[in-house]
């Protein structure tokens, strides 16, 4: 492929992803609050099918399961103990 290889592309493709420094600062400082938040945003209120982001082209396709994927890993703690 004339763009090159890059391992891990496919994972990441088409699906919303925590950014790391956020995951290691904000989320590791109030990791309760910011599960509280994800699920007062994806509990099934509001039916949204796109998000506006901060930092990159927006609007983007996405729904609640999709936001509240990007922020499995914080369930999954809880799950753990």
């Amino acid at each position: 492929d004339a763009r090159g290889d890059f391992p891990g592309f496919e994972a990441l493709k088409d699906r919303l992803v925590r950014a790391p420094i956020l995951r290691a600062l904000a989320d590791a400082r109030a990791p309760g609050a910011v599960r509280a938040w994800i699920q007062e945003q994806t509990n099934g209120v509001w039916d949204f099918d796109r998000i506006i982001t901060s930092h990159f082209a927006s609007p983007i396709q996405a729904s609640p399961a999709n936001v509240r994927a990007a922020f499995d890993y914080l369930f999954e703690e809880d799950s753990k103990k």
